[in-house]
């Protein structure tokens, strides 16, 4: 998350820095609590779901949470720019599911 937040890097790294942070955080919550989630097609949608699931978060977050992983697949392969109002809403979001990461790590 610090490296998305530093001054000068464009909103796409940014944006993609965002989602990294909170995909890391979620793999993390879900293999504490024993749930390995395997590499391949389908990936991050389990990983989603499973630690949405995991952490208790409401339906809304885990529907940005969807759709920041569609917008972030665009950005790498279909170039698309992501606007400050995008990055704001994914920084923020990225601190509650961090936030909820780390209770449930602590709650262990």
């Amino acid at each position: 998350m610090r490296s998305a937040q530093i001054a000068g890097v464009d909103a796409e790294s940014a944006y993609a820095l965002c989602y990294q942070a909170m995909l890391k955080g979620m793999g993390a919550a879900l293999l504490a609590s024993g749930i390995r989630i395997t590499s391949g097609a389908g990936g991050h949608i389990v990983t989603i779901r499973e630690a949405v699931t995991l952490l208790g978060l409401d339906r809304p977050l885990a529907d940005r949470l969807d759709d920041m992983r569609r917008t972030r697949h665009r950005v790498f392969y279909d170039v698309i720019e992501v606007t400050e109002l995008e990055l704001e809403g994914a920084m923020a979001d990225a601190e509650v599911l961090l936030r909820a990461v780390e209770q449930r790590l602590e709650s262990l």
